[in-house]
């Protein structure tokens, strides 16, 4: 059914369904629109794991940019470590539930090989409702196994931008062209406005 989806979408190209050692998905050099960027954010036919994304959130007292910027999908797949297990909202959100928190992605679009995504966190045993944008991209390559001997094809997921939002943030995050804009809010008088870059970041 995802397949199918894929081929509908023009400027996509799944690249799982071209070769079948590729499972990821790829974005077009221009800007396409959230349902088929929505489409696309995905590994093995599924919207990447909202575990594997939130391991890109820094802690708020490092006030730093992201310590993990990226991660082996293919790895991380079926492994003990980012077992938890996913959930799909109506409205496209991918949620988790952490031990220490509630985390949720939504894919906001994606332009020049690059996923834009609006993200929340709410740590267990507070009221607070952390919220950022990633700059994610998704990437298969040659790397080696787990002996560290033989080499096959992998694909990763990387981060290149986080913009850290406010508590309970209401400002709208959207996408127009490779535009991302940040609406106001009490914690902005103006919005802000990131061009999405292609090439290497």
């Amino acid at each position: 059914m995802m397949l199918t989806l894929l081929r509908r979408a023009p400027r996509l190209l799944c690249l799982a369904a071209l070769i079948t050692s590729l499972p990821a998905c790829a974005v077009s050099r221009t800007a396409t629109t959230p349902a088929t960027c929505t489409q696309g954010f995905t590994y093995e036919g599924a919207p990447v794991s909202a575990e594997v994304v939130a391991a890109f959130e820094p802690y708020v007292s490092d006030r730093a940019p992201p310590i993990v910027t990226e991660i082996n999908l293919s790895a991380a797949q079926g492994s003990n470590q980012f077992a938890a297990a996913s959930r799909v909202g109506a409205d496209g959100r991918v949620s988790v539930d952490l031990p220490k928190a509630h985390y949720e992605y939504q894919v906001i679009g994606c332009a020049h090989d690059t996923f834009v995504l609006a993200t929340k966190r709410a740590p267990t045993g507070g009221s607070a409702v952390l919220k950022s944008v990633l700059f994610v991209r998704l990437d298969t390559r040659d790397a080696y196994g787990a002996s560290g001997q033989e080499r096959a094809r992998q694909t990763f997921i990387s981060v290149t931008r986080r913009v850290p939002m406010g508590d309970r943030d209401t400002a709208e995050v959207t996408m127009h062209g490779d535009n991302v804009e940040i609406g106001r809010s009490r914690y902005r008088d103006t919005r802000v406005s990131m061009h999405v870059a292609g090439g290497t970041p």
